[in-house]
C-alpha cells in the first residue's frame, strides 16, 4: 500500500429539519469520516472468490455484476436493520423532546399526566412500527439476496 485511501470521505454530517418553525434543526451525524484504503474492499469479497472468478474468464462486468454488488449487498443489509432501528429511536426521542406532535409527544405528555394505559399504546405502536420497519427491510433482502443461504 502507498499510504493513499482508495475512498476518503471526511466530514459527514446529517441533519433534519425542526419538527416545527420555532424548533431547532436535528443533527443526527456530525463530522464523521470514512476511510478505505487500497484494496480493503476485496479483502471484504476475498481474494480466493476474485481469482476464482477471474481464473473462470469473468470479465470486469461479471465481476462487479457476481462478485462485488451481491458482497456488497449483504454488508449493505446486515449495517440496515441496526441502522434503521437506531435512526427510528433517534427520530422517536428527538419527537419526545422537541416536538409538538406525535407519538413521542403523546407519551410525554400521557407521562405528565400519569396515563399509562397511553404510555403503554404508545410504546406498543412505536414497537409495532419498528418491527414492521425491520420486516419490510427484510422482505427486500430476501427478494434482493435469493442466493444467501437461510
Amino acid at each position: 500500500m502507498n499510504g493513499v485511501n482508495a475512498l476518503d470521505l471526511r466530514g459527514i454530517t446529517c441533519t433534519f429539519p425542526a419538527a416545527s418553525r420555532d424548533a431547532e434543526p436535528y443533527t443526527a451525524v456530525r463530522d464523521v469520516d470514512l476511510s478505505l484504503g487500497d484494496g480493503e474492499f476485496v479483502a471484504i469479497v476475498g481474494p480466493v472468490l476474485l481469482a476464482n472468478a477471474r481464473m473462470l474468464g469473468a470479465s470486469w462486468y461479471q465481476l462487479i455484476r457476481r462478485v462485488y454488488i451481491p458482497s456488497a449487498l449483504s454488508w449493505v443489509f446486515s449495517s440496515l436493520h441496526l441502522s434503521i432501528g437506531l435512526a427510528f429511536v433517534g427520530a422517536v426521542i428527538g419527537e419526545y423532546l422537541g416536538s409538538s406532535a406525535g407519538v413521542g409527544y403523546l407519551i410525554l405528555e400521557a407521562e405528565g399526566t400519569f396515563d399509562i394505559d397511553t404510555v403503554i399504546a404508545g410504546v406498543i405502536l412505536l414497537t409495532a412500527f419498528a418491527l414492521t420497519l425491520d420486516y419490510l427491510i427484510s422482505i427486500v433482502e430476501t427478494s434482493l439476496l435469493k442466493w444467501q443461504a437461510r
